[in-house]
Parts: C-alpha cells; sequence; structure tokens
C-alpha cells in the first residue's frame, strides 16, 4: 500500500510539473510562424544611394530633397547647398540621409 501511495504521489508530480510548463509556456525555442523572410530584409534606404535629385530647400546642412517626385529629408556632406542645386545622395547613415552637390 505504501508503494502504491509514493507512485501515485510521483505520478502526480510528474502531471503537475508537465501542466505548469504547458500552461506558462517555458518553451524556450523560437516559434517557427515568427521565422519569416521580411526578417531578413535590409534597409530599403541604402537603395536610394546614387540616385540624383534636386534640393528643394537651402541645405544648412539640412534641408529636403526631390528625389523622383518623392520628398526627403536630407543633409549635406558639404556645408551649404543652394535650393535648386542637383545633389546626389552619397550615404545613408541610420535614420540620416547625406549628399554632396553635383
Amino acid at each position: 500500500m505504501t508503494i502504491l501511495l509514493v507512485l501515485a504521489s510521483i505520478i502526480g508530480s510528474l502531471v503537475l510539473l508537465y501542466w505548469i510548463i504547458s500552461v506558462f509556456s517555458l518553451n524556450t525555442s523560437l516559434d517557427k510562424t515568427s521565422m519569416t523572410e521580411d526578417a531578413f530584409i535590409s534597409d530599403p534606404r541604402h537603395m536610394l544611394v546614387g540616385k540624383e535629385g534636386v534640393a528643394i530647400t537651402p541645405l544648412r546642412p539640412v534641408g529636403k530633397g526631390d528625389f523622383s517626385g518623392e520628398l526627403i529629408d536630407i543633409s549635406s556632406t558639404q556645408g551649404i547647398i543652394e535650393q535648386g542645386d542637383r545633389v546626389r545622395i552619397s550615404h545613408v547613415d541610420g535614420p540620416s540621409i547625406f549628399v554632396t552637390r553635383i
């Protein structure tokens, strides 16, 4: 009778442990639905490098530029660039897009 009581206690403990783990989702593996190709797409702003446009405001050193009809906040790498000057995107650093006069 004692052996039966000990065995029932062990089985009950294992069932309780399994239930706790499943209820509180202590599973540390990655969810397969979170692994999509979208997670590996790079920042599309880097594709702007080399694109030419026009400064629609003076860049002192920050202003706006028109690149094929798209208005973009840009920063000059050459000091002041006047409104109407043609510019080329030289590089992107974080949220900042830098241009040079052409």
